[in-house]
């Protein structure tokens, strides 16, 4: 039974291990304002680790760029892009910032690598 529990608790220590990958920079699209559709690609900044794709004034600017993380937020996105009303979106994988937001502000994250110890708790006290 304990060499069960183990091989469970490994498995999921592999899977959180193989989605933090913290080698690998992270790739956005980013483009000029206002450019649709935007194609151009870049890897981001070491500092940069989320994209960001945003429209504002109804649709009539749209943004796409690497991000930082805990700058997710509308008050400080608001601010860094000079606007007063926005939607938005951030995400951390690769060229997911493909789409402008069409409803209320989003932001995604790894709330999988939150999940997967709270799973790893609960799977062992049933066993």
């Amino acid at each position: 039974m304990e060499s069960k529990r183990r091989l469970v608790l490994f498995g999921l220590l592999l899977i959180l291990a193989l989605l933090c990958r913290s080698s690998h920079s992270l790739r956005c699209y980013e483009c000029p304002k206002n450019v649709l559709p935007c194609t151009e690609t870049v890897t981001c900044a070491s500092d940069l680790d989320a994209c960001m794709s945003a429209s504002a004034a109804a649709g009539q600017h749209s943004y796409f760029k690497c991000w930082k993380r805990k700058d997710c937020k509308s008050s400080e996105i608001l601010k860094q892009l000079s606007e007063s009303n926005l939607k938005y979106h951030c995400c951390e994988t690769d060229l997911c910032n493909t789409n402008l937001p069409s409803s209320a502000p989003v932001t995604s994250g790894k709330i999988f690598l939150l999940v997967v110890p709270l799973l790893a708790a609960v799977w062992n006290m049933r066993l």
